[in-house]
C-alpha cells in the first residue's frame, strides 16, 4: 500500500479544546505500534513555559479517519512531559486510565 496520513488529536490547555497536527506514514496502520510518538511545542496551546516547552505525544488509540478514508486514521494521544515522561496536568486520559485498569475495577466486569 502506500502512505497514509495519521491526525494525531489531544487536548488543549484549557480543557476544554481539541488541537491536532497530522503526520504522513509509508505504510497502512496494522497496529498501535505503527504510530511513532511525536511532539508539539506546548507554550503555543498554554501546556508548558516558554523556556522548556516541548510536550510529548503518546498514541493510545485509532480509528479510521471518516474524513480523509482510505487508509487514513484519527489517533488520540496522551501528553506527557518530554523532560519527564510523566503526564501533563491537562492529560486527564492518564488518571482515568490508571483507574479503569486497576484490579478492583477490573474484577467487577
Amino acid at each position: 500500500g502506500g502512505k497514509v496520513q495519521v491526525e494525531y488529536i489531544w487536548i488543549g490547555g484549557s480543557g476544554l479544546d481539541l488541537r491536532a497536527k497530522t503526520r504522513t506514514l509509508p505504510k497502512k496502520v496494522e497496529s498501535l505500534k505503527d504510530i511513532p510518538n511525536w511532539n508539539y511545542d506546548g507554550s503555543s496551546t498554554g501546556q508548558a513555559e516558554g523556556n522548556y516547552s516541548e510536550i510529548f505525544l503518546k498514541p493510545v488509540k485509532y480509528v479510521r479517519d471518516p474524513f480523509r478514508g482510505g487508509d487514513n486514521i484519527l489517533c488520540l494521544c496522551e501528553t506527557l512531559n518530554a523532560k519527564t515522561m510523566k503526564p501533563i496536568e491537562t492529560n486527564k486520559r492518564a488518571p482515568a486510565r490508571e483507574t479503569f485498569e486497576a484490579k478492583q475495577v477490573v474484577d467487577e466486569e
